[in-house]
């Protein structure tokens, strides 16, 4: 087992590095020219994509000079400690100087403007054409570096933790329903491993995510193309999960409904008709959310508590802004919010239950997995769990699920364009 982690891990780290697709000569993927120690690298534009890129220079470990940016008003501005200049700052060090065009609109008028000002062409980069060969990339690199406060970061203790963990991470492997999902386990591990780089993280994407795949196969991998959809459209669609008339959709860790509409589409699409929706979301302001967006539809009861292993009062901690990042909240012991928890066994006794989404944060989807468990036994529904929050998680939460559901097949699959939701399958044979 450990030789598959590492053969896919000895994959990833050989993958085109992110200086590479950003300052790689001619954009074939041919190696990056040198750059000396005099090399300055700009971002040309200091919106939302600009500062995205500065996250993304910051996990590369790449040196980033300054943004430049037309609009006066942020001149002397600073982001996550890189200034904004003028453009013309740019004539200070010309041959020296490299910019990246963060601007979504009016890219021919930057190119015109860097050139105009003295900078060489081969200095100019992420340009049209570029954009127009593999910019997707990019975007989904920018929107993992976006999310990287939910990222596992320490490398070296990720590695410690698959090597104790192994033995057991060789019983779910083989415990798995088919090839795919063994491959989604040892991938996203291996992607951990790696640090999420951007050649690692493309390779997975483009092998293993629901909507990168399906986006690809339709449109290429344009900058220009349209929007992958998120992972909500990917839950209730997958081959091996069949929806039925009367449905009751429970759905622990709510946020804002994300996944109810697209339950009720994949069951009107089908001519199914559902039964309710039952949705559970501790955060109170992620709640007032998720019941204006729900306010329409009928059959649908909100619960602003949490879901766990025994009925409770606990702690939450309130949703947190990290300004490209919205990350709802999760029970703390330092949180100043009391929540009520109760447990699917309790909410539901007596009551019908055939389909359980958890996906709140953190240890409480094996919480709240343990307070299902009579209703699991009961009721055989079919459970869609996140794997993610941890890298323990991509393997303890499918060895959990077969030991609640020992008659059920456990598959895994990864259904977004970034790192995150990494998703288990319970179904019942």
């Amino acid at each position: 087992m450990q030789d598959l982690i590492d053969l896919k891990l000895s994959e990833y780290r050989n993958a085109e590095s992110f200086e590479n697709f950003l300052f790689g000569r001619g954009g074939g993927g041919r190696p990056a020219k040198p750059r000396s120690t005099s090399t300055e690298t700009f971002i040309f534009g200091a919106g939302k994509f600009g500062r995205n890129l500065v996250c993304a220079f910051k996990h590369a470990g790449l040196a980033l000079t300054g943004i430049v940016d037309n609009d006066t008003s942020k001149h002397g501005e600073t982001y996550d400690g890189i200034p904004v200049f003028p453009p013309e700052k740019l004539r200070d060090n010309l041959v020296g100087s490299h910019v990246v065009i963060s601007l979504v609109a009016n890219v021919d008028a930057a190119e015109k403007q860097l050139k105009e000002l003295g900078l060489p062409a081969s200095n100019i980069h992420f340009g049209r054409k570029s954009r127009s060969d593999k910019g997707k990339r990019l975007y989904y690199y920018l929107s993992n570096c976006a999310i990287g406060v939910l990222a596992w970061h320490d490398v070296t203790n990720l590695d410690y933790t698959v090597r104790r963990d192994i033995d057991l991470i060789s019983n779910v492997y083989h415990s798995l329903a088919d090839e795919k999902s063994k491959d989604v386990l040892i991938s996203r591990i291996a992607l951990s491993l790696s640090g999420e780089t951007f050649g690692a993280l493309s390779l997975f994407l483009e092998e293993h995510s629901s909507s990168v795949c399906e986006n690809k196969l339709k449109f290429g991998l344009s900058f220009y193309s349209p929007m992958p959809l998120p992972e909500f459209g990917y839950y209730f669609n997958q081959d091996f999960l069949h929806l039925n008339d009367g449905e009751v959709y429970v759905d622990v860790g709510a946020e804002d409904g994300n996944t109810i509409i697209p339950f009720y589409e994949e069951m009107f699409k089908n001519s199914y008709v559902p039964g309710k929706v039952v949705a559970f979301e501790p955060d109170p302001d992620t709640f007032r959310i998720l019941s204006n967006n729900v306010s329409g539809i009928t059959n649908v009861t909100l619960e602003n508590k949490g879901i766990g292993a025994q009925n409770s009062i606990l702690n939450f901690r309130k949703t947190q802004d990290f300004g490209t990042h919205r990350v709802c909240g999760s029970f703390d012991p330092e949180g100043d919010i009391p929540i009520p928890v109760t447990t699917i066994d309790e909410y539901f006794k007596g009551k019908k239950i055939s389909l359980i989404k958890f996906d709140p944060s953190g240890e409480a989807i094996i919480a709240g997995l343990h307070g299902a468990s009579k209703t699991i036994l009961s009721q055989r529904p079919k459970i869609i769990a996140g794997s993610y929050h941890k890298i323990e998680n991509l393997y303890k939460i499918p060895e959990l699920l077969l030991t609640l559901a020992p008659s059920y097949d456990i598959y895994l699959r990864h259904l977004a364009y970034h790192a995150n939701e990494t998703h288990a399958f319970a179904i019942p044979r």
